[in-house]
């Protein structure tokens, strides 16, 4: 990834491929793991005007999203459309709520089918400034927690409407973004309709999931994070743990979606599957890397990979 990309650049790609387009993306640092089982399809659009940074990303499958925003900027989050639904740092988010990256805090989302949402990063003496000469209050009180405001949906409103025009431009005449209109939507009206929709704002989203339950699913990701090329059982989690079985399925069910044993499942067919992409052909054996990560029978697992993945595990070894 360019760590000094140009100060004015679009770039506009599809992906079928997560891994590659974490790796190719401008400014973020991403990590993700499909969760769902089915192709992935991707559209990014980024583009820069000086210090601002935006992107139009569109994902077609349940994704865990972590790994961390652009550096020294303050990164805000908007949903495309008013049918955005997905989890954010443990909280419920929807069409008519703003994300506000807590200093120093990484990506933590939960994504599915309908995910399109716009990222804005700003310079923080940008935002100071607009602060000051239209007399709003700014991001500090929404910037510990999870920051997870709800707008009204005139607000709301309005800053998709002026980031779907940004986004159109950039997509199809990207000269124009030079051009003094442009530049005034993007670096002066963009930031200031954000901070009014904060300012004006209907309070913040709350985690949907209790605190117990929250625990008991980090500590169990990590868990099987340490142990997941060994033969663990989601009844060996939960003793780990000490918490029922069922009140495991439910704690994960809320937090990401799916039960223990299909995130297990998924951990180890996603390392397995990058571990294909960074192997040449003829210096590794699937059945060596499969069988790491607790796959013995070769028969299932190829046809567990390729249900997950729609590829079969050599199509990934040649990519």
């Amino acid at each position: 990834m360019p760590q000094n990309a140009p100060p004015d650049y679009v770039v506009h790609r599809t992906f079928d491929d997560f891994d590659q387009m974490c790796d190719e993306v401008r400014q973020w640092n991403l990590d993700f793991r499909q969760l769902d089982r089915g192709r992935f399809s991707a559209e990014v659009l980024q583009f820069g005007l000086g210090s601002v940074h935006i992107s139009d990303a569109t994902f077609e499958r349940c994704l865990l999203q972590a790994g961390a925003p652009p550096e020294g900027l303050q990164t805000i989050a908007i949903p495309a459309n008013a049918h955005v639904r997905f989890k954010w740092r443990g909280c419920e988010v929807g069409g008519s709520d703003l994300m506000i990256f807590p200093r120093g805090a990484e990506l933590d989302s939960i994504s599915d089918e309908t995910f399109n949402v716009y990222t804005c990063s700003f310079p923080e003496e940008l935002l100071a400034s607009i602060c000051e000469e239209s007399e709003i209050a700014g991001l500090n009180q929404h910037q510990s927690g999870r920051g997870v405001v709800r707008c009204s949906p005139k607000s709301i409103s309005r800053i998709q409407s002026l980031l779907k025009r940004a986004a159109k431009t950039a997509r199809t005449n990207p000269e124009a973004l030079h051009n003094q209109f442009s530049q005034q939507e993007i670096l002066r009206d963009l930031p200031r309709m954000i901070l009014r929709g904060v300012e004006e704002s209907r309070g913040v989203s709350r985690p949907t999931i209790t605190s117990k339950r929250a625990t008991a699913v980090q500590q169990a990701v990590c868990f099987i994070e340490r142990f997941a090329h060994q033969s663990i059982t989601i009844s060996d989690l939960a003793s780990e743990l000490k918490v029922s079985p069922r009140t495991l399925e439910y704690a994960f069910r809320e937090s990401l979606g799916v039960t223990p044993k299909a995130y297990l499942m998924s951990y180890r067919l996603n390392k397995v599957r990058r571990q294909l992409r960074a192997s040449k052909a003829n210096q590794i054996k699937i059945a060596d890397i499969a069988n790491h990560w607790g796959f013995w029978h070769m028969g299932q697992f190829a046809r567990d990979y390729q249900e997950f993945f729609s590829e079969l595990p050599s199509e990934t070894l040649k990519i």
